[in-house]
């Protein structure tokens, strides 16, 4: 196969995805949406977000976004990412993040998490913390991995992204954390 053809055989397959995702998860992405604009305007909650492996970086996009606004325009957003280094020298990702929100985290916030799939031990650790500090919790996942649904409550939400490769979950969780911060925006500042 030519390189041509791999390039145009990826955006066709990114393409799929998008759609198919588009017509799965619309209900999911708004309630979360509303749940991070509630949290944002109550002035006593946080958001937190967090990630495991490659998605590590989605969750600091993520914070980095709501936090570093355009100046003047928008206000900077609370938002705390838990893979920031120094939560990290604390020991193992599970231990730090785990640490982090005993630390900072109180009943009724929303920890946003993201990974590659379900059976994530780092994260599912990371998240029954969280369900027991009374947070609420978002995952946005692969397709892959069952055992985080023993862990989620009903007023959780799981959104899996409908790809197999670990490039593709990335670059919709991405595309999914856009959405969100356009959702809050939306609602927040009317654009």
């Amino acid at each position: 196969m030519s390189q041509q053809a791999l390039v145009i055989q990826h955006f066709e397959q990114n393409i799929q995805t998008s759609m198919y995702a588009q017509d799965m998860l619309v209900r999911q992405i708004e309630q979360v949406g509303q749940l991070c604009t509630r949290v944002l305007l109550s002035n006593s909650n946080r958001l937190f977000t967090c990630g495991m492996q490659l998605s590590e970086l989605v969750g600091q996009y993520l914070s980095s976004a709501l936090l570093k606004r355009e100046a003047g325009m928008k206000p900077a957003l609370p938002s705390i990412n838990l893979n920031i280094n120094s939560f990290m020298q604390m020991g193992s990702d599970t231990q730090s993040q785990g640490e982090a929100l005993r630390a900072f985290a109180q009943e009724n916030d929303v920890l946003i998490v993201f990974a590659l799939d379900g059976d994530d031990l780092s994260i599912n650790d990371t998240v029954k913390v969280a369900k027991e500090l009374g947070l609420t919790v978002v995952v946005v996942l692969g397709q892959q991995g069952q055992r985080i649904n023993e862990i989620l409550t009903d007023q959780d939400v799981e959104i899996r992204i409908p790809a197999d490769d670990d490039a593709s979950v990335i670059e919709h969780q991405i595309l999914v954390s856009n959405t969100f911060i356009k959702l809050i925006d939306n609602e927040l500042f009317g654009f």
